[in-house]
């Protein structure tokens, strides 16, 4: 019996590539493929050989943001706002499509990009009732860590390891202050899809709930981790992205 697999990346060439060179593999080892993505991303998928599968237009916003004359924020409500608008508002739709597809045609694997927040719909029910979950890390990984610091601050390990916990744990603390409306929004996106919520969680650790976390790099590209996630596997670099 033939295995299948849905991939689900958000609407960006950036996050498509990537995922249709995981789809390509795995369709040529003999698997039935498809990738959900947005309507501008149709004729590369289709020509990289996978069946494609559209997101709504509500899920297909990201290329869109920052394009046209909406009105900007100022200081911190930029960043929270962007991430809102980016990926949390999408996710929604994203998740509403991604079961209407499960639905219709069930899937043994669905693969997701490290910001397709769709995919946590799957969370709400028990393993044995949803497909395997693998999350494909296309980026440096973003889950927390007492040996890091919060994820996009772009702050490297202290050479102490007591000192360099005590201010990571701070400036962990102080994340979640400054993207609060970024958390309570994820919050209320989780609890409408009935999926765990964050209970103060850092909000890219939704990330870790895949039964997968696949980086696509080796071990020494990513800052050392004494409590990563049991799941954690590298596999190294992949092949050049389909573009």
């Amino acid at each position: 019996m033939t295995s299948s697999a849905l991939l689900c990346s958000m609407p960006a060439v950036g996050h498509v590539g990537p995922l249709l060179v995981v789809a390509q593999e795995l369709k040529r080892r003999g698997w039935d493929v498809r990738l959900l993505t947005g309507k501008n991303y149709a004729r590369m998928v289709t020509q990289a050989g996978i069946r494609f599968v559209e997101l709504p237009p509500e899920a297909d916003t990201l290329d869109g943001i920052g394009a046209g004359d909406d009105e900007r924020d100022r200081g911190l409500a930029t960043i929270n706002r962007g991430v809102e608008r980016a990926f949390v508002e999408p996710a929604g739709p994203a998740a509403v499509r991604l079961e209407e597809i499960l639905r219709e045609e069930p899937a043994d694997v669905v693969l997701h990009d490290m910001t397709f927040l769709g995919v946590q719909t799957l969370f709400n029910r028990p393993r044995t009732r949803r497909p395997v979950t693998v999350m494909c890390g296309i980026g440096p990984a973003g889950f927390s860590s007492r040996d890091t610091a919060p994820y996009g601050l772009g702050i490297t390990p202290l050479r102490v390891p007591v000192v360099n916990r005590l201010r990571n744990a701070v400036l962990g603390v102080t994340a979640r202050m400054v993207l609060r409306p970024v958390h309570q929004a994820m919050d209320r996106f989780l609890a409408s899809v009935g999926a765990p919520q964050l209970k103060g969680a850092f909000f890219m650790d939704a990330l870790s709930r895949s039964d997968l976390l696949a980086q696509f790099t080796v071990a020494e590209f990513e800052y050392p981790r004494s409590d990563a996630p049991w799941n954690l596997r590298f596999y190294g670099p992949m092949a050049t992205a389909v573009t």
